[in-house]
């Protein structure tokens, strides 16, 4: 005896017992299938196929949030210039967004040309081009005299530019020494005529003087090497130097003469050796060069190679100060860790005097007291410890 099918119940009184399925009110609902990716692989015999079928994650979907108006918004002066808009209408483009049954209309954002700086530099690059052209030569204005000289001296034609300096006009060649007494390692350039060539202010006749803040001649200068070699972070330059031989280098403290590796670190050039030096680090070159070991792990080959380039790019050979720099760079960073760890204020004990781990780095979140903790710690209730 057969069984009758299975039949299902049914309630009467809901009007939507009988659906099951969307088939049954006449809809289909199509869901999208996930994209695979398939691999396949032969065996090591050459017999066998290896498939692999993996589905990739679906694609999120990009939410949008509503723009509600704010009363509290104060549009600009009139006074201010607004922003110039790209060209296209932007007003009724919206998009529409359904979640949760709910319809978000949204305004697309205006764009501006400060958002698209690339596509603004390729309208306007010929513009740029010209001015760094302009400035390859004598630019707009050629004076046909120096305006710079006083006015008890001949003016003479202005042919030599400083490109260290911010908006230099052209002088001549007295002026330029005059000008570039406190500022020795500025880049100099001449103009020939046709174009503008390198030329050293050793060249024009300046004289470095050490021992005298203002720059100032020295009545008993001691004169330097003939071409000493000063390393600076805009390239390596060849200079006259004069030490001071007066009372102005006398030591407050001892009263005796300051050596020359003394009045070389007082006008912040690190001498390379101690006696006889012919070569020095400016200070800011050291720092720089610490920094960028630090931060972009910039080897010190790559620095000195990047030093003569922007010396001299044609690859001419130049005085090699590499072995002295590393040598250099070594002594100022034992320095730096001698001033932080308070070994330049000790006037009791010297540096052979500093005791193992003096030096070392402390640990901000360690308790130290009378530093992270109170004095009384040790008194505080067990509740707090």
């Amino acid at each position: 005896m057969m069984r009758p099918a299975k039949r299902f119940r049914t309630s009467r009184g809901n009007a939507l017992s009988d659906v099951h399925s969307l088939h049954s009110l006449g809809l289909s609902v199509h869901q999208p299938e996930d994209s695979v990716i398939q691999h396949s692989s032969l065996s090591k015999d050459g017999r066998r196929i290896r498939r692999h079928i993996s589905s990739s994650a679906p694609i999120r979907e990009r939410l949008y949030t509503e723009i509600e108006p704010c009363d509290d918004w104060s549009g600009f002066p009139d006074e201010y210039p607004q922003p110039e808009v790209l060209e296209g209408p932007t007003e009724g483009r919206f998009i529409f967004q359904v979640k949760k049954g709910r319809v978000t209309r949204v305004l697309k954002r205006k764009f501006f040309r400060s958002d698209r700086p690339m596509k603004v530099f390729l309208e306007n690059r010929e513009g740029y081009l010209a001015i760094q052209m302009i400035l390859k030569g004598r630019g707009d204005h050629i004076p046909d005299h120096c305006t710079l000289c006083p006015s008890d001296r001949e003016a003479t034609e202005p042919t030599f530019r400083c490109v260290d300096c911010t908006n230099a006009p052209l002088m001549c060649q007295d002026c330029c020494v005059e000008n570039h007494r406190l500022n020795p390692l500025h880049r100099i350039e001449h103009w020939t005529g046709r174009y503008f060539e390198k030329i050293s202010l050793r060249r024009l006749g300046l004289v470095i003087q050490l021992g005298h803040q203002n720059g100032s001649e020295c009545p008993f200068p001691v004169s330097g090497p003939s071409k000493f070699i000063i390393v600076h972070n805009n390239g390596i330059h060849r200079v006259r130097m004069s030490y001071c031989g007066c009372e102005a280098s006398l030591s407050s403290q001892t009263g005796s003469m300051h050596h020359k590796w003394e009045q070389l670190m007082r006008n912040r050039l690190f001498p390379a050796t101690h006696t006889r030096p012919s070569t020095a680090y400016t200070f800011q070159m050291l720092s720089l060069f610490h920094a960028l070991t630090l931060s972009g792990k910039v080897t010190a080959y790559d620095f000195y190679k990047g030093l003569e380039r922007t010396t001299n790019n044609t690859g001419a050979k130049l005085p090699n100060r590499y072995p002295s720099m590393l040598r250099v760079s070594r002594q100022w960073r034992h320095l730096r860790m001698l001033r932080r760890g308070g070994r330049g204020n000790d006037g009791e004990r010297t540096i052979d005097e500093t005791k193992p781990g003096e030096l070392a780095v402390e640990c901000i979140a360690c308790p130290r007291p009378e530093i992270n903790l109170p004095s009384n710690w040790t008194n505080a209730p067990d509740n707090i410890t």
